[in-house]
């Protein structure tokens, strides 16, 4: 089997399979950065309780609950809203990175297929327009439904 057999049985350009492979060496990137700020997370914790116990140490042992207290929204930022906010923020990273390839991906395929049909993506205040645009078309009956948004009725004409 010589190399343009192997070039012939692939569905699409060696391009397109290097964007593909680019991609997915991106969200490789993404979760070793998410890893890594996890750990500066929890070392800045480690660091924290490193502070209270010398602090703890350095008191009176009826003085030693209110040492603890001092640092308890400090413990909370670490212990709860840092990871939550870091967690929260690689999910609306990473979905979006994903929504954006994937509709790029979904473009080159069409393009290598030559494909004569394209996904127009809307806002939601484009759809809106759009679907009030063509409910004054005469020729078209864009009933009102309670079930269905005016997109997804768009999607049937």
């Amino acid at each position: 089997m010589n190399t343009s057999d192997t070039e012939d049985e692939k569905p699409f350009s060696f391009t397109f399979h290097a964007e593909v492979d680019s991609i997915i060496t991106d969200l490789r990137d993404y979760l070793e950065f998410s890893k890594k700020i996890e750990k500066l997370i929890k070392a800045g914790e480690s660091k924290l309780q490193g502070k209270i116990s010398e602090g703890v140490k350095k008191v009176p042992e009826e003085e030693q609950i209110d040492v603890n207290d001092n640092y308890d929204w400090e413990r909370h930022q670490y212990q709860n809203l840092f990871p939550s906010m870091h967690r929260e923020s690689m999910f609306i990273t990473l979905y979006n990175f994903l929504e954006h390839n994937l509709n790029e991906v979904c473009k080159k395929i069409g393009n290598e297929l030559e494909s004569k049909s394209y996904w127009i993506i809307f806002t939601e205040k484009e759809s809106k327009e759009l679907y009030y645009f063509l409910k004054k078309s005469p020729s078209l009956n864009l009933r009102k439904s309670t079930t269905r948004s005016p997109l997804s009725r768009m999607q049937t004409v």
